[in-house]
């Protein structure tokens, strides 16, 4: 049995992780928040720019086609999107199974996040040598320029030399849930049922179109990583909501060995006691 010390000890030790994980927590929920205020508000900006792109495409030209076709040969390019940080369950185990299971000869990969580009570039990964872009602090806030970043390095190696574009990253099914998600950005799919065409660009359909596309794909990462913000933060709630009812149950199973070991010692204390008592009585009787 520990002893009265060591428990004290642990009962501290466990309440102030509990008291950690508890703000990690309340932390969590207010940034899971914030990246879906980010979210929303970002939706605005990018419904106007696929108005345009729909535009545009339905009143397209064979040049507007053109640029639309897929190219015939190239990498199949995945993008792997992950935390920056840990402490958040299997929010990236989960990435980085569908990206497996996606890797063949013909992949490249673009890691964004630390946890990525660790898991990656490990000498024990047979794929390292496929990691052809890492993108850093970008995962935990989600910045536009970032965003561009990745949308410009994609744009310049699209039709180069990759084929094809995806996306692996978790996104949020609701305010308390979570998934991970693939979505395929190149090549570009647009659906044009139901916009009406009819509308004239200057100084062409084409130019207006490469214009619109950086912006577009732009639109559809800062998406991405606003989602992965947000259920980086929503997976990191959870984990520490266990966390703290962890603390809380080991509290109350050390409290409860804590009791019965101080009673143990009040008892031996009271058995010494009585036993004094009576060896000093039976002294003075003789």
């Amino acid at each position: 049995m520990n002893s009265l010390a060591d428990l004290k000890r642990r009962i501290a030790s466990v309440k102030q992780t509990g008291r950690i994980t508890g703000a990690m927590e309340t932390i969590s929920i207010a940034k899971m928040h914030k990246s879906l205020e980010l979210y929303e508000s970002n939706n605005a900006y990018f419904d106007m720019i696929d108005r345009f792109v729909k535009a545009v495409v339905a009143d397209s030209s064979e040049d507007v086609q053109e640029i639309l076709s897929p190219p015939q040969s190239g990498y199949d390019l995945v993008v792997a999107v992950s935390s920056d940080t840990g402490f958040c369950g299997a929010f990236n185990h989960d990435v980085f199974r569908l990206t497996d299971s996606m890797i063949t000869d013909n992949t490249l990969l673009m890691t964004v996040g630390h946890t990525a580009a660790d898991y990656y570039s490990s000498e024990k990964k047979i794929v390292a040598d496929r990691v052809d872009t890492r993108f850093t602090h970008c995962a935990y806030t989600p910045d536009y320029k970032n965003a561009r970043r990745m949308a410009d390095e994609i744009l310049l190696r699209y039709g180069s030399d990759v084929k094809s574009v995806a996306v692996v990253y978790n996104g949020m099914i609701s305010h308390a849930s979570w998934g991970v998600r693939k979505l395929e950005i190149l090549p570009l799919s647009v659906d044009t049922d139901g916009v009406s065409g009819g509308m004239e660009f200057e100084p062409s359909a084409k130019e207006v179109f490469k214009l619109l596309l950086p912006q577009y794909i732009s639109g559809i990462i800062y998406g991405v990583l606003v989602h992965s913000s947000a259920a980086e933060h929503s997976a990191r709630r959870m984990a520490m909501s266990a966390a703290t009812k962890n603390a809380d149950a080991m509290i109350s199973a050390l409290s409860i060995e804590y009791n019965r070991a101080r009673q143990s010692a009040v008892t031996a204390q009271i058995t010494e006691i009585i036993g004094s008592t009576q060896a000093i009585g039976a002294n003075n009787e003789r």
